[in-house]
């Protein structure tokens, strides 16, 4: 997956212990936004509802599965495209005119 995982170290000053140094650790991702998309935006490149996508994921064998971040689902465009490329959007026929 294309993106670097940068680590931070803090210190914040124990409140009962000032002399007292508590640790925090996070990470902070950075993703270059033009290779991946969030649920809508995929749902849109895809031309289907968001719920579609989660539908996708979980029953469709082949469909790109995303990267989870949090909480948040990241797609990778270039495979969404792919896959879209070998499963073309089914038409619905519309009412018939008569």
């Amino acid at each position: 997956m294309g993106y670097s995982r940068n680590w931070y170290l803090s210190c914040t000053i124990h409140p009962l212990n000032p002399t007292r140094c508590e640790q925090e650790q996070s990470i902070v991702l950075s993703v270059n936004s033009a290779d991946f998309l969030t649920t809508d935006e995929a749902a849109e490149l895809l031309g289907v509802e968001r719920r579609s996508v989660y539908t996708y994921v979980q029953r469709l064998a082949g469909f790109p599965q995303p990267e989870r971040i949090g909480r948040t689902l990241l797609f990778e465009r270039k495979a969404l495209l792919e896959w879209r490329a070998k499963h073309p959007r089914r038409r619905r026929p519309g009412p018939t005119q008569n």
